[in-house]
């Protein structure tokens, strides 16, 4: 499913739009979101799955959890 997000801007900025995807699974009698990409960040380079970030982000906080 393909999203687009309205921001307002503040000056001297205008509004902005994010667009992203998400991919849905079904399951236990419900859809779920599998993963959001960012579309934005895919276009500058960027990793868009907002299941990696949050996976890099953990892991990289291994080491500190008892």
């Amino acid at each position: 499913m393909d999203i687009s997000i309205h921001t307002p801007g503040w000056l001297p900025y205008g509004p902005e739009y994010h667009r992203f995807t998400m991919c849905l699974v079904y399951e236990n009698d419900a859809w779920r979101i599998d993963d959001w990409l960012n579309k934005d960040f895919e276009e500058r380079g960027f990793n868009p799955s907002m299941r990696k970030d949050l996976k890099d982000c953990i892991k990289s906080f291994e080491k500190e959890i008892p």
